[in-house]
């Protein structure tokens, strides 16, 4: 299984009894870790014994810092050197269970840096290779960066499924992704105001209003998952939090119910999902029994301090094996 993340990052993850903005408060517990959601889906992977390598741009010196602590996690790690310094993320959690993520942009990638990118992606395609691109991507890349990472994985007979936000999430829809896996808001932002396919508009299914109810929120994840398919996607899932996914391909659809666990860490749920899903995908399982797996190693992984993982003995009890 191939990982392609345009954006890496360090994360530092601090924990406090609450989140007072304007005062000075005092840490309960500090982490850092590497981040970013290519990192993330690789953990889930290598959590579920189906080996990942990780593909992209780790510029700087804490870049090869970044390296090295993948390393020690046992993560395989094709670096991209390029101009610039890895960003950080901050991440407060609250023992609320509130989490608050501050991303820095990251430094740009400039014309060069993509063509070293393009070709370390190409030297690690071959026919049938699952990928996951997952994550933003930096200042400078291509508009048009991860249509064109779709196309090289399909011109190699590969798998895709993608994992992105905004107009990228639309534009990898357009381009056929085998599969596109949003969280619900992501999935309504970039297709607001949208009518795609046979003249599906997300959202028709809920009333106005802003309910947020169980049943509303499934019927808001099921609507905008129909409408990524009606975009050209060939398949998509929808993560709705504690609740669930939806999933939709033209040969069927439905709503998956997560369990309930007691949440340390919620960061990196749906990057957890992708991984999950995509490992049994490798192994050869058709998407309604990937996503049922997904679901659940994204459950056991909440409650997991660090993103991407899992304790196995609770993988194993709520059925999230690949």
């Amino acid at each position: 299984m191939l990982v392609i993340g345009l954006n890496q990052t360090i994360d530092r993850t601090v924990q406090l009894n609450s989140l007072a903005p304007g005062e000075v408060l005092r840490a309960t517990g500090v982490a850092v870790t590497p981040g970013g959601k290519a990192v993330n889906v690789c953990r889930a992977a290598s959590t579920l014994g189906v080996p990942a390598r990780l593909v992209g741009p780790f510029p700087g010196e804490l870049g090869r810092f970044a390296t090295d602590m993948l390393a020690a996690e046992h993560l395989d790690v094709a670096a991209v050197r390029v101009d610039g310094e890895i960003r950080g993320t901050t991440v407060v959690l609250e023992r609320s269970g509130r989490a608050t993520v501050i991303n820095e942009p990251g430094p740009p990638l400039d014309a060069g840096g993509w063509r070293r990118v393009l070709e370390a992606v190409s030297a690690e395609l071959q026919s049938g290779t699952v990928v996951a691109i997952s994550g933003s991507s930096p200042p400078g890349a291509p508009a048009d960066a991860h249509r064109q990472l779709i196309e090289l994985v399909h011109a190699s007979g590969g798998y895709v499924a993608v994992d992105v936000a905004g107009d990228s999430l639309l534009a990898a829809a357009g381009a056929s992704a085998d599969l596109l896996s949003p969280n619900l808001a992501e999935a309504e932002t970039a297709l607001a105001g949208a009518t795609v396919g046979n003249g599906h508009r997300p959202g028709e299914a809920v009333e106005a209003g802003g309910d947020d109810s169980r049943t509303a929120v499934v019927a808001r994840a099921e609507s905008a998952a129909a409408a990524l398919v009606d975009a050209g996607a060939r398949a998509a899932i929808v993560s709705a939090g504690l609740h669930g996914a939806a999933y939709h391909e033209r040969d069927g659809a439905r709503f998956v119910d997560a369990p309930t666990v007691d949440v340390v860490n919620p960061i990196g749920a749906g990057d957890a999902l992708l991984g999950a899903t995509l490992a049994a995908i490798e192994r050869g399982r058709p998407l309604p029994e990937a996503v049922h797996a997904g679901v659940a190693f994204a459950a056991a992984s909440v409650a997991h301090p660090v993103a991407g993982y899992a304790d196995p003995a609770l993988v194993a009890r709520l059925g999230a094996t690949a």
